[in-house]
């Protein structure tokens, strides 16, 4: 199936990092590229290759090459994004890498920090970034079926994410929009609860195990996985139900499966 025949809404954003442009090159039911690139819209690109080249891990799985047609191109408008004119791709061929080359939060397309919210009334991201380790070759990560990339990429990247959550709670907390940051590793006691409240929840020990769960290249265990979704639930139940004073998202909040007849 292409991107261009999915139902225009919901309407779809997936990121990627353009390695001839250095921009985030984004796919939608609309249009793909990047601003500086140019745009053609009704993109002739499947679904799986979209998500193929937002998979695509630096340095590891290596950039998916993407080969554009020299027709249907227009220079765009940064700010409004509305076309311009006609344009002659630069390359005949891009290279795709995953879009956290970019912005691993994936912000740009839905939130601007001058701008606000974009065609959207709430916010809600999920940032399940890991800590930074401690330093390790690629060679030996590989080894041991992990994903890894250089030390200073992933420094940069860190940092990239640390600013960009910073600014985006500052936007949240001075009602500027309506946002919510889900942050992987967050345990219920957090949230102000004590014990016995927090007895419902997953321990601390067991956050923990899901913030630095490893990115690997074998198939996750059943618990692992189990215990992810578990932690994934709560963290909404409890960071949409303490913080949200809208009747609509605060009624959707949802509780993990299990004890107190909760449901997913």
């Amino acid at each position: 199936m292409k991107i261009s025949d999915l139902p225009k809404s919901p309407l779809w954003h997936i990121n990627t990092t353009c390695i001839e442009t250095g921009k985030n090159w984004r796919f939608s039911q609309e249009a793909m590229g990047d601003w500086q690139f140019g745009r053609r819209y009704s993109p002739d690109v499947t679904v799986a290759d979209a998500i193929a080249a937002s998979a695509a891990v630096p340095y590891v799985i290596g950039a998916m090459p993407l080969t554009i047609s020299p027709q249907g191109w227009w220079q765009t408008d940064p700010a409004t994004k509305e076309p311009i004119q006609k344009v002659k791709p630069r390359y005949r061929k891009v290279h795709l890498w995953d879009g956290g080359a970019y912005e691993n939060m994936a912000l740009e397309a839905l939130y601007k920090p001058v701008e606000g919210l974009q065609n959207c009334d709430a916010l809600i991201c999920s940032d399940a970034s890991g800590p930074l380790g401690e330093p390790e070759t690629v060679a030996k990560s590989l080894l041991a079926g992990r994903l890894a990339s250089p030390r200073l990429f992933d420094i940069a990247s860190d940092q990239i994410r640390a600013l960009r959550s910073r600014v985006l709670m500052k936007s949240i907390e001075s009602n500027e929009i309506e946002g919510y940051l889900l942050r992987i590793g967050v345990p219920a006691r957090k949230f102000g609860l004590r014990s016995p409240e927090t007895d419902d929840y997953l321990t601390d020990a067991a956050c923990d195990l899901c913030l630095t769960y490893p990115t690997t290249l074998t198939q996750i265990e059943t618990d692992d996985f189990d215990r992810i979704a578990r932690h994934g639930s709560e963290a909404v139940h409890l960071t949409i139900g303490t913080h949200s004073t809208n009747p609509y998202l605060k009624s959707r909040a949802v509780r993990r499966p299990g004890q107190n007849g909760g449901e997913t």
